[in-house]
């Protein structure tokens, strides 16, 4: 299972840019920035600049529970009975799909920030990655999650 820690070297690594990124554009955002944004892409609420630091304390709140949670495997609710043949096979499985629900869920903060900092600039701005595109990538990530747990198990 030491191969996992490559997960958690790039949702660091992810983390870390999207902090980058935030502290980087902050002085020269206007004083108001979208804070709602519908699936066009338009902007429906504004709000005081600070508020751009919202993601990324949101985004480090979950990483840290994220690695919390990874310290205690015995205490995941798993579908199937745990038994001695099967506990590594299961938390494997586990831990793999938090991470990749950790990998998921960052690159969807990290778009999100770009295309609010972005929009907070230049009205005429859109999303490097649509909406649908993320929804469709949350999709593809649970079938490829189901599709290894199917061969680990």
């Amino acid at each position: 299972m030491e191969f996992l820690i490559v997960f958690d070297i790039v949702n660091a690594a992810l983390l870390l840019w999207l902090w980058y990124i935030t502290l980087k554009k902050y002085p020269s955002l206007p004083d108001q920035i979208p804070t709602k944004i519908d699936f066009e892409g338009k902007p429906y609420r504004f709000g005081n600049k600070k508020l751009v630091f919202a993601l990324p304390v949101m985004a480090l709140l979950i990483f840290g529970l994220f690695i919390y949670f990874f310290q205690f495997p015995e205490k995941f609710n798993y579908p199937v009975e745990i038994t001695h043949e099967n506990q590594g096979r299961q938390t494997l499985i586990a831990v793999l799909g938090l991470r990749l629900l950790q990998f998921s869920a960052s690159l969807i903060f990290l778009n999100l920030q770009d295309f609010t900092l972005r929009k907070a600039v230049n009205t005429e701005a859109k999303p490097k990655v649509s909406m649908v595109a993320i929804l469709l990538s949350w999709i593809a990530v649970v079938l490829v999650f189901i599709t290894i747990a199917v061969v680990i198990k």
